[in-house]
């Protein structure tokens, strides 16, 4: 697997979600800052923030 380095695009998923683009904002040792090509609905970002995105349906 190639290491991330900034400006890179990835796609990544989140639970069940569908798949979503991001690019590559920051990299630091084990973390990487991604800044994804569309926003999150708004209730997607809450229950990810409260860490509760698995009981999303």
């Amino acid at each position: 697997m190639e290491a991330l380095q900034p400006r890179m695009t990835v796609c990544t998923t989140l639970s069940s979600l569908e798949a979503r683009q991001a690019r590559v904002a920051w990299t630091s040792a084990f973390a990487a800052g991604l800044r994804f090509e569309a926003p999150f609905h708004a209730a997607i970002l809450d229950a990810v923030l409260e860490g509760r995105l698995g009981s999303l349906h």
